[in-house]
C-alpha cells in the first residue's frame, strides 16, 4: 500500500464539494475525501489514501472509487435474486440487474505514524440520513480479512450501534474501534466540521 502522495482512486475531488450536503452517496465519499485532504493539509494526518478491494468479486465502483460490498459472501449467497433488505441500496423484484448492492468507502489514515481504517457506509438516497463511521486501529492481522469481517458485522446491525460487537469481536486482538458521528458546520447543514473530525482523530 502507498504511503506517499494521496489520490482518489484517480478521481479528482473538486474544491469546495464539501461545501454541499449532497444525499447522493457517491457524493458524500467524495466529500470525506476532501475533509481528510484539508486536515492533510493542516498537518493532522500524514496520509491518506482509498484502500480497495482485495477480491474483485466484491469490488464496487462509486463514481470512480473503490469501495467494498456488502453482498454476502459466495458460501452463502442465495443463488436467486437478493433479497430486500439492509444489504441492499436498491431493490427491483422485478430485476436482478436492479437490485444494487450497499458498499463502503474504506480508507487508510496515517497519524503520527500510527495506522488507522476509516469506513464510511453507502446510505440510500432516500430514507437514510447516515451512519456512524467505524474507524479501526492497531490492525495487527490481515487487513483484508479484518475489514471484510468488520462488513459483516456492521450488516449484522443495519449499521446500528456497531461499537459493542465489533469491539467484543476485535478487543481480543488489542484492535480498537471507535465510531464517528458526523457534525456540521455550527449554523450550516451544508459543511462538515472538520474540528470535530480533528477532534475524534486524536482522541483514538
Amino acid at each position: 500500500m502507498s504511503t506517499g502522495e494521496d489520490t482518489y482512486q484517480n478521481d479528482a475531488v473538486g474544491k469546495g464539494l464539501a461545501e454541499h450536503r449532497i444525499r447522493t452517496p457517491e457524493k458524500r465519499f467524495k466529500s470525506i475525501l476532501e475533509v481528510f485532504s484539508q486536515l492533510k493539509c493542516d498537518g493532522i494526518i500524514s496520509s491518506f489514501n482509498v484502500l480497495p478491494c482485495d477480491d474483485s468479486r466484491y469490488e464496487i465502483i462509486r463514481d470512480g472509487l473503490a469501495c467494498w460490498s456488502f453482498q454476502e459472501r459466495i458460501d452463502v449467497r442465495s443463488k436467486f435474486r437478493p433479497r430486500r433488505g439492509w444489504r441492499l441500496v436498491k431493490f427491483n423484484k422485478n430485476s436482478l440487474q436492479g437490485c444494487i448492492y450497499r458498499c463502503a468507502l474504506v480508507v487508510r489514515l496515517i497519524i503520527n505514524q500510527r495506522i488507522l481504517f476509516w469506513i464510511e457506509i453507502e446510505c440510500r438516497e432516500t430514507g437514510e440520513g447516515g451512519f456512524r463511521s467505524p474507524v479501526l486501529a492497531d490492525v495487527m492481522t490481515s487487513t483484508a480479512s479484518t475489514i471484510s469481517a468488520a462488513l459483516e458485522i456492521i450488516a449484522e446491525c443495519k449499521g446500528i450501534n456497531m461499537e459493542p460487537p465489533l469491539s467484543k469481536v476485535f478487543g481480543p486482538n488489542n484492535l480498537k474501534v471507535s465510531c464517528y458521528k458526523h457534525v456540521y458546520e455550527k449554523g450550516s447543514d451544508s459543511k462538515f466540521d472538520t474540528g470535530s473530525f480533528n477532534r475524534f482523530l486524536r482522541q483514538i
